[in-house]
């Protein structure tokens, strides 16, 4: 990388805020989702336009921000650990708590979808269907909210022959100059859009979602990996965050009038509306996210550049609440819909309820045993790559510490 990189001499804490905040935010919306549209997993009776118009703008930045500060987290670890050591890290801290959580965490919520839609299946019928794996809605075996973890396993494994090649001279002196190209706000800002290009050629001539969706969510992980890692380029991030929160505003603004409060029946539309609805729709979302993007992280840099107790904790516990959540807020929300409580009552019941059991599940379970802590992306010291199993020492740190006392000190990464 280039000498203007300060990842290795200093902690981001920003980029832990931004990234607790966001995944937050994912708990919100979630939760609120179940009250905002019936066309969510599972709905209230009463749905909410109001609430569904307000989820809008969180579902425009939340995702491409998670996927730059992923794609910083494996800048960093390329620079601190061999190659061995990183593919390590992404199989113990990726591909195994998707492929756990594709067979412990989403089948509940899966049962509890086909119940919702009428389903009397046994509990038992459905997990003997698992073991015939078919992809979700025709079978059981999906990975749901948990694609974000496939997405950036791939994301890991492809961008190993660009790093290959940026540790070689001509590499470097490549990055140098798109760095210094990129930090200028004339490029940066609309960069997105070129970025963006390869996603707009193949949305109506590719059928699979998931391809079309790597394409969109790959420029923002690659950006996260080559270039906010760079001092110039969070610079530029810090003195822009005023404008392009101004542009963000502004965009949002045209989005919601002529696109997301439109009637989705209308089709005698002219003028402005027609060209935001028809050629400059994709555009204007993508600038739209971009622009938010940088003003978050600008005022990220400006205002959260220190840590504190909470944010340790908080970047401990993240992962597995991504991982957890949807499963119980579904398991939630199928008990409490039929119910006569307000709308209100039920979400803060969900909301309430939600942290509730992931926090007692964290701290009772997950962060005390070693093979949960393996399951659900929480660091510990074993790695893939020790020699296995060559003693009864090495088979001994997977086995459960029963002792519910004693503390694990929790890693803020």
């Amino acid at each position: 990388m280039t000498k203007t990189s300060t990842l290795q001499t200093s902690r981001l804490f920003y980029l832990d805020w931004l990234r607790v905040m966001a995944f937050g935010i994912l708990v919100l919306v979630n939760c609120a989702e179940v009250f905002a549209s019936p066309h969510w997993w599972i709905s209230n009776t009463q749905t909410n336009q109001t609430i569904a118009d307000v989820l809008k703008f969180f579902r425009q930045w939340r995702m491409p921000l998670l996927f730059i500060i992923s794609g910083v987290a494996v800048s960093i670890l390329l620079e601190r650990r061999t190659l061995i050591q990183f593919i390590d890290d992404r199989l113990m801290r990726i591909l195994i708590p998707l492929v756990a959580g594709m067979i412990l965490v989403v089948p509940p919520m899966i049962f509890f979808i086909w119940r919702f839609e009428g389903s009397l299946e046994p509990v038992q019928d459905f997990y003997l269907r698992l073991l015939t794996p078919e992809w979700f809605p025709r079978g059981n075996f999906h990975w749901l909210h948990l694609w974000y973890l496939a997405f950036i396993f791939i994301f890991s494994i492809a961008i190993l022959p660009v790093f290959a090649y940026l540790k070689t001279k001509s590499g470097k002196s490549v990055l140098t100059a798109a760095t210094i190209v990129m930090s200028r706000p004339a490029v940066l800002f609309p960069v997105i859009l070129l970025l963006h290009l390869p996603y707009y050629v193949t949305l109506n001539l590719v059928k699979s979602d998931n391809i079309t969706d790597l394409l969109y969510y790959a420029p923002y992980f690659l950006f996260g990996t080559l270039f906010f890692t760079q001092s110039e380029i969070r610079e530029v991030f810090l003195h822009n965050r005023k404008a392009a929160l101004v542009i963000g505003i502004v965009i949002s603004t045209m989005l919601y009038k002529y696109v997301w409060l439109q009637p989705e029946a209308s089709t005698a539309i002219s003028g402005v509306q027609a060209w935001v609805q028809g050629p400059l729709l994709l555009p204007l979302i993508s600038l739209n996210q971009w622009f938010w993007v940088i003003a978050l992280s600008g005022f990220a840099i400006h205002y959260l550049n220190f840590g504190n107790k909470f944010l340790t904790y908080a970047n401990g516990v993240v992962y597995p609440f991504y991982i957890l959540h949807q499963t119980i807020i579904i398991t939630l929300a199928y008990y409490l819909i039929p119910t006569n409580a307000s709308i209100l009552s039920k979400f803060c019941l969900i909301l309430i309820g939600t942290f509730t059991i992931i926090l007692f599940t964290y701290e009772v379970l997950l962060k005390r045993f070693i093979i949960l802590r393996l399951l659900f992306g929480i660091r510990t010291n074993i790695t893939l790559s020790e020699s296995f199993p060559r003693s009864v020492g090495y088979l001994s740190k997977l086995l459960p510490q029963l002792s519910f006392l004693k503390r694990n000190s929790v890693d803020p990464s």
